[in-house]
């Protein structure tokens, strides 16, 4: 028993020495993008976005705020609407629009390290185009709902002065991104060693071979259970939870796009519940809060069934 244990460690801990590098890499470049001038740019960059969206003057900068944080990003559209600045019928569709650059600095920082290492291009491509696909049908959306709604703004344009010099704080950078990646591998490293313990338990194994019955439809092994029930809380457990099975070639790469894009479905509605409805009602109100909520699930969910199935038709 005990070499068995020392043995799934061992392994757990060579896993984590391979994607902890690339981890901390993703955070050090988004905090860059934080903190020096270089990122206060990152407005322009998306200004084509927003012309195609409809959004003009204050409502732009909603944007590049997703890209850092989608629920400071949210605060901020909140006090637009109390401002008048913002059509409050035109909401949901800039809310959605908001899914597309968040899902873009989530999968470029912080998915693409971790996957790329562990599941190589091709596979990790896929997971990644399927991910974007979910958000950029989801952003088509609410580019459809905002124009629709939309009208001049009321205010003119506010500068966007997070960062007033060329030279990066590079102790702020460090700081940040030493903090980020501290919360993530406090998440991250343990799972991975618990689950490769888990693995070894055969009443484990057991309720794996059970759970081949409720995932028949979606035609994944049973270890894909484990995957999708760890990643509710936390995709980022779920991506841990899927490299150690594929580790243990208890999966197969041509498995794995599948599994993610199931265990990623869970995660989206665990975590409206868990997450997004208080921090939306915290945002925007008990009525408004919980519309958006439910109304941004509803639409997301359809595009992620059909990520779903364009999985099932890659393997």
């Amino acid at each position: 028993m005990i070499e068995t244990i020392a043995r799934e460690l061992e392994q757990g801990t060579r896993l984590c020495l391979t994607i902890l590098p690339f981890m901390f890499a993703g955070c050090l470049a988004g905090s860059l993008m934080a903190h020096c001038k270089f990122g206060t740019r990152r407005r322009a960059f998306f200004s084509p976005i927003a012309r195609l969206s409809g959004l003009h003057g204050p409502a732009t900068i909603y944007l590049p705020l997703c890209f850092l944080d989608h629920h400071s990003a949210n605060a901020y559209l909140s006090s637009l609407s109390r401002k008048g600045v913002v059509r409050k019928r035109g909401i949901l569709g800039i809310y959605l629009i908001g899914f597309f650059p968040s899902s873009l600095y989530f999968h470029i920082f912080f998915t693409a390290p971790i996957l790329y290492p562990v599941l190589g291009f091709e596979t990790a491509t896929t997971v990644l185009g399927l991910y974007l696909l979910a958000s950029l049908l989801t952003f088509c959306c609410g580019v459809v709902l905002t124009r629709f709604v939309s009208s001049p703004d009321r205010q003119p344009p506010v500068q966007d002065a997070s960062c007033q010099t060329d030279r990066p704080a590079w102790r702020m950078i460090m700081r940040d991104a030493a903090g980020q990646f501290r919360r993530m591998a406090i998440i991250f490293v343990p799972c991975i060693l618990a689950v490769e313990l888990l693995l070894a338990v055969p009443a484990v194994q057991s309720a794996m071979d059970k759970a081949d019955v409720f995932l028949a439809w979606f035609e994944v092994p049973s270890e894909g259970a484990l995957v999708a029930m760890s990643a509710l809380p936390n995709i980022m457990v779920g991506y841990a939870t899927a490299a150690t099975c594929l580790d243990d070639s208890l999966i197969t790469l041509a498995q794995i796009p599948k599994i993610l894009m199931l265990a990623a479905l869970g995660n989206v509605v665990f975590s409206t519940f868990s997450y997004f409805f208080s921090a939306n009602v915290a945002a925007f109100g008990t009525r408004r809060g919980t519309y958006l909520t439910f109304a941004g699930l509803g639409v997301r969910l359809p595009w992620l069934f059909l990520s779903l199935y364009l999985a099932s038709l890659i393997e």
